[in-house]
C-alpha cells in the first residue's frame, strides 16, 4: 500500500545526544487540531482524540495504521488509498528503551542519527 505518510518529529527528552533512531511508527492523526487516534486495545471500544502524540496509538507498519483508520471509517470509500479528508497517517523514528536517559531536557534533532531510517531532517513536517 502506497499513501501520503508524514514524517513528524520523535519526542527527543530521555534521549542522548547520537542517539540512533532504530525504526519508524505510524499513527493517525486528525489534522484540524492535529490529535493523535487513541484506542489502546485496538479493538474500537475505547477510543479517543488525544493532543500528545504520546497517547495515541502506534502501531508497526502503514498497513495497520490504515487498519486502525478504517476501522473508525476514516478511510474514502471512493479512493483505494486514501484517508476521507482532514486525516492523516503520521510516522515518527522511534528509539530503543536501552538507549534512554534520565533527562527531562530535549536533544535537539540534528544531534540524533536517523541515517539507518534514510532520512533527513529536511524530510521531517515543518
Amino acid at each position: 500500500m502506497t499513501m501520503n505518510v508524514i514524517l513528524i518529529a520523535p519526542d527527543t527528552e530521555s534521549l542522548p545526544e547520537g542517539a540512533k533512531a532504530a525504526g519508524l511508527e505510524y499513527a493517525v492523526r486528525r489534522a484540524s487540531d492535529r490529535a493523535f487516534l487513541s484506542d489502546p486495545d485496538l479493538d474500537g471500544t475505547d477510543s479517543a482524540w488525544e493532543d500528545d502524540a504520546m497517547n495515541g496509538t502506534w502501531v508497526s507498519s502503514v498497513d495497520e495504521a490504515w487498519d486502525l483508520a478504517d476501522r473508525f471509517d476514516l478511510t474514502d470509500p471512493d479512493e483505494e488509498q486514501d484517508l476521507l479528508d482532514g486525516y492523516q497517517v503520521v510516522s515518527r523514528p522511534w528509539f530503543y528503551e536501552d538507549d534512554l536517559i534520565d533527562s527531562t531536557e530535549p536533544v535537539a534533532l540534528d544531534k540524533l542519527d536517523f541515517s539507518k531510517l534514510g532520512i533527513t531532517l529536511d524530510d521531517f513536517e515543518k
